[in-house]
């Protein structure tokens, strides 16, 4: 009877639970969104003061300087408290180190740190079937290259300097030089494609008492490489804005941009930076608003959704007809676009598209025309 009745007790008993591997519970997880890592699980089960069971999590919220705290990773080989380094860097940004202060990384500093050294971007724009009005001379096709390489360090006084070479490429599809319905005329029209080259200088101040200031010169020169060189194609852009920051949420911008195109055009850089938490991102800042949403970490990539609007006027000396001469072409147009960005770490892309309106050529001394509202595409790489 005893030997039956111990088996009877020990299938009573209840069974140890066997602590699941990293890599099982990495493979029965709900979800691999993971929001600015923050883990709803590992949060609702409080702070970690002590060692981890199962070596998966490295979730620590106490201060390990405090009195009576407990090391979450024990002793180190010299019999001392491990604790963990500090965080001298944005985990979003590469983990680069910050130029500021902790308490100062908004305003100019950006919702993230500078990243010093040098950085490349490649955008590449697709503007098809623009139809030309007044006169009508047929579709407009635009097809643009934008490539810069940045270089962002620091200078006296904890300033920030930046130079970035710059190169354009455009390429134009139509329209004819002959307006439709009237007989052959060598009128103006577009040459098949131009370029741009430049220099952005960006000098900025570090935020002293709430306010902090950038000055910028941008000269380029823009041709078609046809009808010679003189000093249409030679522009100087330049701003000047002071940001004044009412705390980590709220920053306004005040500030002018000047654009030495066809026309010489004055207008305001201002606005206001708002960041209500770690999520949005208001960037409302004329000529080119932008607001952002962080969607998470979908394959382990930050990825956010964002929509963005612009002015946008660009310039290039040409040569509008065979016979006649090179004059100073100036494009304007005004963009409304959405899109999702991604970062990798060493690589961010965006990809976006949307809707071109106000759009209109015009030939210093020439001729103006207009060109019809329609779709535009752009995509962007930056490492």
């Amino acid at each position: 009877m005893t030997f039956p009745l111990i088996l009877v007790m020990a299938a009573a008993l209840p069974a140890a639970e066997e602590t699941p591997s990293p890599f099982a519970r990495a493979l029965t997880h709900e979800t691999p969104w993971v929001v600015r890592g923050q883990d709803a699980e590992a949060a609702a089960s409080g702070p970690v003061l002590s060692a981890p069971v199962d070596g998966t999590t490295t979730y620590y919220q106490a201060d390990p300087y405090a009195q009576g705290s407990v090391a979450p990773y024990g002793l180190n080989p010299f019999g001392q408290p491990g604790y963990p380094g500090p965080v001298t860097g944005d985990p979003w940004a590469g983990g680069v180190t910050p130029y500021a202060a902790p308490g100062m990384m908004y305003g100019v500093n950006g919702p993230q740190p500078h990243r010093l050294g040098w950085r490349a971007f490649y955008d590449v724009s697709f503007l098809p079937n623009g139809n030309s009005q007044s006169p009508a001379m047929g579709d407009l096709d635009i097809f643009a290259v934008d490539i810069e390489k940045r270089l962002t360090m620091p200078w006296a006084g904890n300033w920030i300097f930046q130079i970035a070479p710059q190169f354009a490429y455009r390429s134009y599809q139509g329209p004819d030089s002959t307006p439709v319905g009237m007989p052959p005329v060598a009128g103006p029209a577009l040459p098949g494609s131009a370029f741009g080259m430049g220099v952005d200088f960006v000098l900025q101040t570090p935020n002293v008492g709430g306010f902090s200031y950038e000055f910028a010169f941008n000269p380029t020169v823009g041709t078609d490489f046809n009808g010679g060189f003189s000093s249409d194609a030679v522009m100087f852009d330049g701003r000047a804005v002071m940001y004044w920051s009412w705390g980590p949420q709220w920053t306004w911008a005040i500030g002018a941009q000047y654009w030495d195109r066809a026309d010489d055009i004055v207008i305001p850089y201002a606005g206001v930076i708002w960041n209500p938490d770690q999520f949005w991102e208001f960037q409302l800042i004329f000529p080119k608003p932008k607001v952002s949403v962080f969607l998470g970490t979908p394959l382990g990539i930050a990825t956010w959704l964002y929509a963005t609007g612009e002015y946008h006027v660009e310039a290039y000396e040409m040569q509008p007809a065979p016979g006649l001469g090179s004059t100073r072409v100036q494009f304007e147009d005004w963009r409304v676009l959405g899109g999702l960005k991604w970062d990798a770490g060493w690589l961010q892309s965006f990809a976006e598209a949307g809707y071109v309106f106000g759009r209109d050529v015009e030939m210093q001394g020439l001729s103006k025309f207009d060109v019809s509202s329609g779709f535009i595409g752009r995509v962007g790489f930056r490492y």
